[in-house]
């Protein structure tokens, strides 16, 4: 098992539901950890381990450490920034004087961990400004969410909630996060949190059947029309609910998100 200092404070004052420095960097660090474990590998090994690999590749390499490191959606360097999110966090956060070059900004670790904490940043005001994650910042733990809380080594479950949103909000953006927890409730960042499969075979069907109809030649106008406008509906339908699933990618990163503070028995790391 592994955690970093941070994690062993408090990482959120529960009174004012205000974020403190202990959570950003608590979170950096994870993030910056489980951005560099490879999914494969996350399965198949001990998270310990790959973080101890992560954290040995920044010890021996120091400043050049993951500066060469690059996925195939063009995410880059130490903090995996896409081009485009990194022009906007410095549009955003004039006042963090970010480097003004995509490559050379990630290739500096104090400049490439500035803009995650712009980009946290961002994202979370974003996110709590929504209804939807405003009430459920908000609302009242369930037992069950209490102990998924605790099994993850979280004194609180707004803590939990903040680095799940956060979380997820790094790695995929946050546009998704309010239907999926409108859909799916407290339990929205489970990996087998999804659309019923019966309800997506069913839409499917409709859809399949109503392409069919409407390459019929013979087909009356008023009865064109119908099958059109009920094509439309379900097609609209399937797409509410891709939106309600997060993507595959997202899932799993929540998963190693939720394995870097889940255990106690390590001695503290740094980065």
């Amino acid at each position: 098992g592994w955690m970093f200092v941070e994690q062993e404070k408090p990482l959120i004052d529960t009174q004012a539901k205000r974020l403190g420095k202990n959570f950003l960097r608590a979170l950096i660090k994870t993030i910056t950890a489980i951005e560099h474990i490879d999914h494969a590998e996350f399965r198949e090994q001990n998270p310990a381990l790959l973080v101890e690999k992560v954290l040995v590749i920044l010890g021996a390499n120091r400043a050049n450490a993951f500066n060469w490191s690059g996925s195939s959606a063009g995410a880059f360097g130490l903090a995996q920034f896409m081009r485009y999110t990194y022009a906007i966090v410095r549009n955003k956060y004039p006042e963090a004087q970010l480097v003004a070059d995509f490559i050379h900004g990630m290739r500096n670790h104090v400049n490439a961990i500035k803009a995650m904490a712009c980009l946290i940043d961002l994202e979370l005001a974003a996110l709590q400004e929504n209804p939807q994650v405003h009430a459920y910042l908000a609302k009242a733990a369930l037992s069950g969410e209490r102990q998924t809380a605790a099994d993850y080594g979280f004194a609180d479950v707004y803590a939990l909630r903040l680095w799940l949103l956060a979380n997820a909000a790094y790695n995929a953006g946050r546009g998704r996060i309010p239907t999926v927890l409108t859909y799916h409730g407290w339990q929205w960042y489970k990996a087998d949190a999804r659309p019923p499969q019966s309800l997506l075979a069913s839409l499917r069907t409709q859809e399949s059947f109503l392409r069919s109809k409407l390459q019929r030649k013979k087909l009356r106008l008023k009865e064109r029309q119908r099958a059109t406008a009920a094509l439309a509906r379900v097609q609209n339908t399937l797409r509410e609910l891709q939106r309600t699933t997060l993507p595959t990618e997202t899932r799993v990163y929540l998963e190693k998100a939720l394995a870097a503070p889940s255990s106690r028995s390590a001695a503290a790391a740094g980065l």
